[in-house]
């Protein structure tokens, strides 16, 4: 079974007191950066300039909800950055971008939305490093998970044994656990660490939750 990684997604952290709560977040193996451009989804959140000034030494991977995202790859190909992951429904080439963040010496990525199906990303499937399953529609932090998107992670699992999946969305202590079972091993979890009052507690919980279903 490939190791489980916990990625708090920074959306949801206090801006005001970032790299405090960074540091707060002991137990998080990276961090998940949401950029949003206002087009793509509704939101707006930040752009390469709050990744710069993030000091942390774990690595981030940063998820492109934006329109056209090969124009951007260059921006967001820091050092600390692990992977670029950008959306299937927002390239106009999706293959050529995946061998663009490549040739940028990150890890690719591609996310689909809860309405797109996971046969669009069979064909991408040579080219990726990682795959994100959206399991809430992008753009808004403190949506409830669509458990009718993990039988997607199910399906690409037994496609793909090999290759590094995520979810994102909704994730909490109540259903991490099945996120892990339909085959998932990359987890993102925003309000569910970052709006608890005790982050060190909220990631040990959701830990706690992976070995023993809560």
């Amino acid at each position: 079974m490939k190791k489980i990684v916990l990625n708090p997604s920074i959306l949801s952290a206090d801006f005001g007191k970032l790299n405090e709560q960074l540091q707060e977040a002991k137990g998080a193996d990276g961090f998940h950066v949401d950029i949003m451009d206002g087009h793509f989804v509704k939101n707006i959140s930040f752009g390469p300039l709050v990744i710069r000034s993030m000091k942390t030494r774990r690595p981030l991977d940063v998820h492109l909800m934006i329109t056209r995202p090969e124009r951007y790859l260059k921006d967001y190909a820091t050092p600390r950055v692990r992977t670029i992951i950008v959306h299937e429904e927002a390239c106009a080439d999706a293959a050529g971008t995946l061998k663009k963040i490549k040739r940028l010496g990150k890890r690719a990525g591609l996310a689909i939305s809860p309405d797109t199906d996971v046969e669009s990303l069979y064909p991408y499937l040579k080219l990726l490093d990682f795959v994100l399953i959206m399991t809430v529609h992008p753009g808004f932090g403190g949506q409830k998970l669509i458990r009718r998107c993990l039988k997607k992670v199910s399906k690409l699992r037994k496609k793909a044994p090999l290759i590094d999946i995520g979810v994102d969305g909704g994730i909490n202590k109540s259903n991490i656990h099945e996120a892990v079972a339909s085959g998932a091993n990359v987890i993102t979890a925003g309000s569910a660490i970052f709006k608890s009052r005790d982050i060190p507690k909220a990631i040990r919980d959701l830990r706690k939750c992976l070995e023993f279903k809560c």
